[in-house]
C-alpha cells in the first residue's frame, strides 16, 4: 500500500512539474509570438501615430539585420522612421505589415522563430508589395522578448511590383524618398 502511495504522489508530482514546465515554454513562446506581432501592428500604426518608440520598443540596443540587400542596426531602424515621418509630411500612405506562420523555438534566455512577411506600402504614386522569409533571434531581459537579430529573404510574388528585388527597409525608404523626389524635380522644371 505505502508503494502504491509512492507511486502516486511521484506521479501527480512529475505531471505537475511537467505541466508547469510545458505551460512556461508555451508562455514564453507566447511572449516571443507578441513582439513579432507587436513589431507588425507598429509598423501598420506608424503612418497614423508617427511614434518611433512604438516600434523600436521591440529592439536591442545592439539589434542587426540582414536581407537582400544590406546589413542593418538600430541606427538604420531609426534613420528609417525618421525618414517615413519626413516623407509621410508631402504623402499620404498606408502601412500593412502582416506577419504569418510564426514557428518559435526557446531555450532559456534565447529564443529563435522563423515566419513569413508580407508587406504593402499604399500611395498616391500606387503600390507596392513584398513578401519575406524571415528568421529572428530574440532575447530575454529581464521583463520581455527583444530582437537581437532578423534575417529576411524576399521572393518576388507579384510581377512588375518595383519593389521585389529589394531589402524591406531599402524598399519602403527607396520607394517614398522617390515619390518625394520625383515630385520635388517636378516642382523644378
Amino acid at each position: 500500500m505505502n508503494n502504491l502511495i509512492f507511486v502516486t504522489v511521484a506521479t501527480v508530482t512529475m505531471f505537475g512539474m511537467w505541466a508547469s514546465h510545458s505551460a512556461g515554454a508555451d508562455s514564453e513562446e507566447a511572449g516571443v509570438r507578441q513582439v513579432i506581432v507587436g513589431v507588425a501592428d507598429a509598423a501598420t500604426a506608424f503612418p497614423r501615430t508617427k511614434d518611433h518608440d512604438s516600434v523600436l520598443r521591440f529592439f536591442a540596443k545592439d539589434f542587426s539585420s540582414i536581407d537582400d540587400v544590406e546589413q542593418g542596426s538600430i541606427q538604420n531602424l531609426e534613420h528609417t522612421l525618421g525618414q517615413l515621418e519626413r516623407d509621410l509630411a508631402d504623402d499620404a500612405l498606408t502601412i500593412t505589415d502582416r506577419v504569418s506562420d510564426i514557428v518559435v523555438h526557446v531555450v532559456g534566455s534565447i529564443a529563435w522563430s522563423t515566419y513569413k512577411e508580407k508587406l504593402t506600402i499604399v500611395h498616391r504614386d500606387g503600390t507596392a508589395e513584398d513578401e519575406s522569409l524571415c528568421t529572428a533571434i530574440f532575447i530575454k531581459t529581464d521583463t520581455r522578448w527583444l530582437y537581437q537579430h532578423e534575417h529576411c529573404s524576399s521572393y518576388p510574388t507579384m510581377p512588375a511590383t518595383d519593389l521585389q528585388d529589394s531589402s524591406q527597409l531599402t524598399r519602403i525608404e527607396s520607394h517614398l524618398s522617390q515619390g518625394v523626389s520625383g515630385r520635388l524635380l517636378q516642382k523644378g522644371e
